[in-house]
């Protein structure tokens, strides 16, 4: 194992995660930062004034790791440059610096030569001026966003938003402790519940404040009326709702983790939707975890100097780096054959349920396609956004295989996105990843696709077309013959997440 990679336990929710994404103004993003550039004032290559936002921007991310909010200055007018981050207040210092860090990077790249910008980030803003602008209060260029999917009864809705709203507002400005930040949940219709989080910089007065989330409200309820989330992104405040749990700290104690609905699916000691955790990972960056799964399940069949037989694939299994690069770890259970061996048989089985192939469980039968098997639970579970392991509780199917099956089958796959994603994830791009999951789980072992064969499925979009799928196995809970595995030979789902640091 590398030791760059300090081992941290973190949630399973890591990997099912969220990027809300859509339109700004008239430019469209697949994922942050989102920018605002003034093209009123510009600056020269090499001038004072880029001297000074440089030396400025260079400097942020280090007041990141103490502070969610912060500004300064420096230079002598007419080159002084002014800036301001916010972070939202329920994410880590660590997190607030990975995003500042970047967007002091971003804002000099989307808005080049520009000597007033914001950017937004997903966890937090930047902004940066020749002009002061701390303690004043700006509402122009408001950027709305909406989750693209429609609500049922808008008017509900819309009632159910203002009053939450309007009540957090009132809470963040005026609070004695609040700190001009606020979030709330209220209950919407069944088991379903509207959650907000509203948020100003620290540097404007209260009234400012109210003023600021005042307009952001008149906002979002006239531009997303039919949405069944929005946000606002504004130079001094920040306006969210969903009707999930997109925010730390928040609970749905009476949803299931991911659609909202029903009753809450069994989780490990280690799962206990963290539901802030979600918003830290878009759908590119999924798809660039799951291509590095692929590449890496492909390296030990075919690329090392031996054929090496995983037999524990699972999220928990996969490291992520601070790029979010995944690394395959955990060889305990991993097995050596031969070049020309097909497949090879155990008595004692060990593994995971809800990631062992059925001919493994059942047979003590492993081989390459075992492992793809249990790839294509992980790629699954990482674009639903909902674990195999326990989904039989759910009472929607015997498992999350069945359920995507049952879905693919019948044109309506798109059900199965991970709400989180819905307006950052390309329908297309989704049902062929689906479907490239399907193919890997398929109940015949001889049907799955070798993993050099997935690799180049994932790589080629739609140039290449795709076999149809087979019946998966969709076995769910404990086995029962006589090869059953031991209590202590098997685990449920975490996730092992690593932090690169110095040695």
């Amino acid at each position: 194992m590398d030791h760059n990679f300090l081992l941290v336990t973190k949630s399973f929710q890591i990997l099912l995660l969220y990027f809300s994404i859509a339109n700004l103004l008239d430019l469209a993003y697949a994922d942050p930062p989102y920018r605002l550039c003034s093209n009123k004032s510009n600056y020269t290559d090499n001038s004072p004034f880029q001297n000074n936002l440089e030396t400025l921007m260079a400097s942020l991310s280090s007041n990141a790791s103490v502070s969610k909010n912060f500004n300064t200055s420096t230079g002598i007018d007419p080159d002084r440059v002014y800036a301001q981050y916010m972070c939202l207040n329920y994410v880590r210092n660590e997190s607030c610096r990975t995003c500042v860090a970047a967007a002091s990077q971003d804002i000099r790249q989307l808005c080049p030569g520009d000597k007033e910008a914001v950017v937004w980030g997903e966890l937090c803003q930047l902004r940066s001026s020749n002009q002061r602008f701390l303690g004043h209060l700006d509402v122009s260029g408001n950027i709305p966003q909406q989750n693209p999917k429609n609500i049922s009864n808008p008017e509900r809705l819309s009632l159910v938003v203002n009053k939450t709203l309007s009540s957090l507002i009132k809470k963040a400005a005026f609070g004695p402790s609040a700190n001009m930040y606020a979030t709330g949940d209220e209950p919407f219709t069944g088991s379903d519940s509207v959650f907000s989080l509203v948020q100003c910089s620290t540097d404007l007065s209260p009234n400012d404040c109210y003023t600021c989330l005042e307009v952001a409200i008149k906002k979002v309820t006239t531009c997303c009326y039919f949405s069944r989330g929005a946000r606002i992104f504004s130079r001094s405040c920040y306006l969210r709702y969903e009707l999930y749990a997109f925010y730390d700290g928040a609970t749905e104690s009476s949803q299931s983790p991911v659609t909202g609905k029903g009753k809450k699916e069994n989780t490990s000691q280690d799962d206990k939707f963290h539901p802030g955790k979600r918003a830290q990972l878009s759908w590119r960056s999924r798809i660039h975890i799951i291509n590095g799964i692929a590449k890496g399940t492909l390296y030990l069949h075919e690329d090392s100097r031996l054929r090496i037989i995983h037999r524990d694939l699972k999220a928990s299994n996969i490291l992520l780096d601070s790029n979010m690069n995944p690394k395959i770890s955990d060889f305990g259970m991993a097995r050596i054959m031969e070049a020309n061996e097909g497949e090879a048989n155990t008595v004692r089985i060990v593994g995971t349920y809800g990631y062992m192939a059925p001919e493994y469980a059942m047979e003590g039968l492993y081989s390459t396609k075992s492992d793809v098997f249990s790839f294509g639970v992980i790629l699954l579970e990482i674009i639903t956004g909902r674990k195999n392991y326990g989904f039989h509780k759910s009472k929607r199917a015997p498992s999350l295989l069945a359920y995507a099956w049952e879905l693919w089958n019948n044109g309506k796959e798109l059900e199965m996105i991970d709400p989180v994603l819905a307006d950052s994830c390309c329908s297309d791009e989704f049902s062929r990843c689906l479907h490239i999951g399907l193919l890997c789980v398929q109940e015949d072992a001889s049907e799955r696709p070798a993993m050099s064969s997935v690799v180049l499925m994932l790589k080629s979009d739609n140039s290449i077309d795709l076999p149809q799928p087979q019946r998966p196995a969709i076995f769910a809970g404990r086995f029962t013959n006589h090869h059953e595995a031991k209590a202590n030979d098997c685990s449920v789902n975490g996730l092992t997440v690593s932090d690169i640091l110095p040695r």
